[in-house]
């Protein structure tokens, strides 16, 4: 089946071993999230993560940003 569930190899301990890879990581789900075309399996699925590593990637977004505008 074309769209069966697979196993990532990739763990969330792997990237963050490696504060560049996490960053470009950080990156490129934030901007996979912002074009809302995708969600967070389908993320984790293309850059081989866990889903519960994109998500956390986006809650940490979101309240940064919150704290940004409480803080202005």
């Amino acid at each position: 089946m074309p769209g069966a569930h697979r196993l990532l190899p990739h763990s969330s301990a792997t990237v963050s071993d490696n504060p560049a890879a996490a960053a470009d990581r950080r990156a490129t789900v934030l901007g996979l999230w912002q074009m809302k075309r995708l969600d967070t399996f389908d993320i984790a699925g293309m850059l081989e993560i866990h889903e519960a590593e994109v998500e956390r990637i986006i809650h940490a977004d979101r309240e940064a940003r919150r704290k940004a505008a409480v803080a202005a």
